[in-house]
């Protein structure tokens, strides 16, 4: 899935995804690829512990995020994914594509976090709770990363 979002762009996909579509994608690209599909799950609800247990397990999973409350992107609901770095009972940190850079993460309560994670934006842009997040958490072991100077 190296270059997922680029591979996206330059298919002529459209932007956007849900659980199926993410699946699809998946699958199509590891076939365009010639390699097996990962393994993974997707979950839709607001359930946190199995992002903590994610997490403890060396993962990152992707997570809804539909409102920042440090008030990223104006303070306004986004339709958007982000990475969940760290998940515990007191903390939960976030990485956002839209804000690299090793003093970008986010760091939010539970309850800050479970808000981002079940807020979706109206038409209006006025944010919505609807009580569930979704996440995808890919199985394999990615092994360390790259070392970097």
């Amino acid at each position: 899935l190296v270059e997922f979002p680029k591979w996206v762009q330059t298919s002529g996909i459209a932007g956007g995804s849900d659980p199926q579509k993410t699946a699809q994608l998946v699958a199509r690209i590891s076939k365009e690829r010639g390699m097996p599909a990962p393994d993974f799950i997707q979950c839709e609800d607001a359930d946190l512990e199995i992002l903590k247990a994610a997490c403890r397990s060396g993962r990152a999973p992707g997570v809804t995020y539909g409102l920042s409350p440090t008030k990223r992107y104006g303070g306004d609901a986004i339709a958007h994914m982000v990475s969940l770095v760290h998940a515990d009972d007191t903390t939960f940190c976030v990485l956002d594509s839209n804000y690299p850079g090793d003093k970008q993460y986010e760091f939010l309560t539970p309850q800050e976090f479970l808000t981002a994670y079940c807020t979706v934006p109206t038409r209006a842009g006025r944010p919505i709770n609807n009580r569930r997040g979704w996440c995808i958490i890919f199985l394999a072991s990615a092994g360390p990363p790259s070392p970097v100077n």
